[in-house]
Parts: structure tokens; C-alpha cells; sequence
């Protein structure tokens, strides 16, 4: 069977043929065109349906490895936290013992200090020599609401398009 492109065309070229045999008087021409097209056209209907059976395989696939995806997200969080609480309750135990450094057979702990951490007590009282400006952005809702209600913007304006349903 013809890939999907070729049966395109195929049906852009009989398309073609056709435009071209209205402008003569050859019967017979426009009958083999249209005799064609009606068999292209059953082809294409069955290229149409083995690729939505492609596309109903390919979306359980991309589905199950959505699920499989969050799967490992919960499983990485998981011994993420385990990591941050391990290494929270070494931290207390070393405070507790007064030790700063710990060796063993394979590994050495040690306490060390970390950076400075800024905190912001009250983001209200900071003056704004200390505040960086942000840039406006459309607000895109707004924009396309308005548009919707039958407003003419010289800035934007609404597009459709056309996607493949499959029911």
C-alpha cells in the first residue's frame, strides 16, 4: 500500500488533472479522473484508518510512560527526602556530640559552614534601590477576551486552525 505522502500526491495530481479536463470537452478524460479519484479516495480512507490504529497504539505508549514518568518522579522525591532527613538527623546527632568531624573505614563527615542565606523579613520595607524592575507583560486572556467580544486591536488579532478528530 502507498505511504500516506504519496497518496497526497496522488490526490493533488488528480486534483490537478481534474482542474485542467473542465476546461475541455473530453468526456471520456473526466470520466477516468473522477473514476480514479474514487479509487484513491478508498485508498486513502484505508491509509486514514490504519493510521488511527497507529495513533491509538502510539497514545497508550506515550500514556503509559506519562504514568511511569510520575512513577519515578513520586519514587525520586521520595529518596530525595530520605537524603535531606538522613543528613538533617547526621547534622543534629554531630551538634548533640559536639563533633565537628567523624572518620570512618571508607568515609570521612565533617560540619562545615555554609554560605550566607538571605532572608527578607518584610519585602514591604525594601527600598527600591534594592528592588529590580520587571518587564509588562501582555496579559493574553485579557487580549483575546476582548477580541472575543468583538473588539478591533491593531496589536493581535484571533487565528483558527484545523486539527484531526478522531472519534
Amino acid at each position: 500500500m502507498p505511504t500516506l505522502y504519496e497518496l497526497t500526491e496522488n490526490a493533488q495530481q488528480l486534483y490537478d488533472l481534474g482542474s485542467s479536463a473542465q476546461d475541455a470537452d473530453d468526456h471520456e478524460a473526466k470520466q477516468a479522473i473522477n473514476e480514479a479519484f474514487e479509487l484513491l479516495q478508498g485508498e486513502l480512507n484505508q491509509k486514514l484508518e490504519q493510521c488511527v490504529y497507529t495513533l491509538k497504539e502510539w497514545e497508550i505508549e506515550a500514556s503509559a510512560q506519562k504514568a511511569e514518568e510520575e512513577r519515578l518522579k513520586k519514587k525520586r522525591k521520595s529518596v530525595e527526602r530520605s537524603i535531606f532527613n538522613l543528613k538533617a538527623r547526621m547534622l543534629m546527632a554531630m551538634q548533640a556530640a559536639d563533633m565537628t568531624k567523624s572518620k570512618g573505614a571508607l568515609h570521612t563527615v565533617s560540619l562545615r559552614k555554609t554560605p550566607a542565606k538571605l532572608i527578607i523579613d518584610d519585602p514591604q520595607k525594601v527600598p527600591d534601590a534594592y528592588l529590580v524592575p520587571q518587564p509588562a507583560k501582555p496579559d493574553n486572556k485579557g487580549i483575546k477576551e476582548a477580541l472575543k467580544d468583538g473588539e478591533i486591536l491593531d496589536f493581535a488579532h484571533l487565528e483558527t486552525g484545523e486539527s484531526v478528530s478522531i472519534k
